[in-house]
């Protein structure tokens, strides 16, 4: 699996608020390219919209990464457990 991102400032933006997952790694502006082995299971991606402008967007969008860090992910995931998951951490 190939994974590429470029988390840049907005416009008028002084932060970078956003925040990208991959695996157990969380990753805060910047450029990432990585080409992971298909043997790594399960793998857990995610990007967190920091929502430029709000208050303390970069906290809570480092936050919700961090709460999928903590998730111990079965092999066998299922969709509803997922959701009940990312519904916790919300």
């Amino acid at each position: 699996m190939k994974i590429f991102c470029r988390m840049e400032t907005g416009l008028g933006k002084t932060n970078i608020e956003d925040r990208l997952l991959v695996d157990s790694t969380i990753l805060a502006g910047g450029v990432y390219v990585n080409e992971l082995p298909l043997t790594v299971s399960p793998l857990v991606v995610a990007v967190a919209d920091g929502v430029g402008g709000n208050n303390a967007g970069n906290m809570a969008a480092h936050m919700a990464v961090e709460g999928l860090v903590s998730f111990s992910v079965p092999v066998d995931l299922q969709e509803t457990t997922l959701l009940q998951l990312i519904n916790e951490t919300n």
